[in-house]
């Protein structure tokens, strides 16, 4: 408890410094902290349908950091969540419009699944190249990106998925394909797909925590040297973390096809990705502070037009609000952090060279 409480003063701590440092720069820029952090709050909260605004743009950052903590729990840095998106997004789109004609109850869980699937599908891809290899997953994740944004863009502009209109998009799914919208606030809608990333949050703390499979993979993590003489196969957990952080990611990428957009485009996701690798570090790599980490980045990116429009100051103050908020939440971490990156490696390379 007292660890877990220091924890959390840590990341509040790092909030403040960002939220301080967003302040002064719109002092010196002109736009006041007064009217910075009334424009922040409005932007996010202000209204039924800021609020709705805020937790749909949460639903995407809150998978994708899932996709980011899980692998962390087993010593993996995911960085490939932005392909293993539109990876599932593809796979959902497919199945939505070749089997259209199937009933709801049966369509929707079948999008829902394939995306997930075909996501676990591209992260297995880098745990392979690991595990087999010894290709680092940042260089596998950072390559198979490329390759995901690629084929997506063959597949919605000449591919099978394009649209017969000539759009660069696929075309929309149909009604029984969509997820439910459970509240309506104006021109925005909340559908399931924030409370499936809720309850998405649950499953992988239980996974991680809960489970034989779980504890196997963050001994892997702790000490593959270790772990590999207990009868643990780090090369398979690598597989089993990447596909798991993979499959959270394709979900992301079928909850915002079948909730939000209904289409698949070669701009699809605008960084989900990306952001979650920032929101497990802001998390702290803990499944159950993902949830709040999202909800916090969910609610900048809400509030950015906001300020430019009442209060004067950029929208890109909020990437630098993200940006210090992270290096603040990693700076008393970084030595600690880099002592067992050296111990890892140095144990991986035991446990191969005893293998």
């Amino acid at each position: 408890m007292k660890a877990a409480f220091k924890t959390i003063l840590a990341r509040l701590g790092a909030v403040a410094v960002g939220l301080c440092v967003a302040a002064a720069l719109a002092a010196l820029f002109g736009g006041g902290p007064g009217a910075f952090f009334k424009a922040l709050a409005g932007g996010a909260f202000g209204r039924p349908d800021r609020i709705i605004a805020t937790l749909v743009k949460a639903a995407p950052l809150l998978l994708a950091g899932l996709a980011v903590a899980v692998p962390l729990s087993a010593g993996l840095f995911n960085i490939g969540a932005e392909g293993q998106m539109y990876a599932g997004a593809l796979a959902a789109a497919a199945v939505a419009l070749g089997a259209s004609a199937l009933p709801a109850w049966i369509l929707v869980p079948a999008v829902i699944i394939s995306g997930a699937a075909a996501g676990a599908a591209w992260g297995a891809i880098a745990g392979i190249l690991k595990g087999r290899f010894g290709v680092h997953e940042v260089i596998a994740t950072i390559m198979l990106n490329f390759i995901a944004l690629q084929a997506t863009r063959w597949f919605v502009t000449t591919g099978p998925l394009a649209d017969p209109r000539g759009l660069a998009r696929t075309p929309e799914i149909p009604e029984a394909a969509r997820l439910p919208v459970v509240f309506e606030s104006g021109i925005h809608g909340l559908s399931a797909a924030f409370f499936l990333a809720l309850a998405a949050a649950v499953i992988a703390w239980w996974f991680i925590t809960r489970t034989v499979t779980g504890y196997r993979l963050r001994a892997a993590g702790g000490n593959p040297l270790a772990a590999s003489r207990h009868g643990i196969r780090p090369a398979r957990m690598t597989l089993v973390a990447m596909a798991a952080g993979g499959a959270f990611a394709g979900l992301a990428g079928a909850v915002e096809l079948a909730g939000v957009q209904y289409s698949v485009s070669a701009a699809f996701s605008p960084g989900y990705g990306f952001d979650g690798i920032a929101v497990a570090l802001v998390a702290g790599g803990a499944c159950l502070a993902v949830p709040a980490a999202a909800l916090l980045f969910a609610a900048f990116r809400a509030a950015g037009t906001t300020l430019q429009l009442d209060a004067g100051l950029s929208p890109q103050l909020i990437y630098v609000i993200e940006a210090v908020i992270v290096i603040a939440a990693a700076v008393p971490r970084l030595p600690g952090g880099l002592r067992r990156l050296f111990r890892r490696a140095g144990a991986a390379g035991a446990a191969r060279e005893a293998a």
